[in-house]
């Protein structure tokens, strides 16, 4: 793969996770481990990641963001798509967060008297 490849690549990754186009990289390898630092080096650090994904959440717009169609040359999306997992796993970004908190349950008149009602053998008077 050429340098302008790679960089195209990085440039994709880049979108896919931060939403915005950064200047394609020169010298950047094709690894999440340098790809993430190249990010940081942009102002996308892991944190900054963290903070765009939950916001991106909670406005309801997808995330990962889908990378603009001619991006990537034909039939590289399963490529793609291994190192943006490999990279979301180095940036310790993979997968949302939950939000919803269990709501505290309630037992009703009915299921007390349900709750209650053991055979006679069970020990209860």
């Amino acid at each position: 793969m050429t340098e302008a490849e790679t960089g195209r690549w990085v440039g994709a990754i880049a979108w896919a996770l931060a939403g915005v186009e950064l200047p394609e990289p020169a010298g950047v390898a094709l690894n999440a481990g340098a790809i993430v630092a190249w990010l940081a080096e942009q102002g996308w650090t892991t944190d900054r990641l963290a903070e765009h994904r939950a916001g991106c959440q909670e406005s309801g717009e997808p995330w990962p963001h889908p990378v603009p169609a001619g991006w990537l040359p034909p039939g590289s999306a399963a490529r793609f798509h291994a190192l943006l997992t490999a990279v979301r796993d180095a940036a310790g970004v993979r997968g949302l967060v939950a939000r919803q908190v269990p709501a505290e349950r309630h037992i009703g008149p009915a299921e007390r008297r349900l709750l209650g009602d053991v055979p006679p053998h069970h020990g209860s008077s």
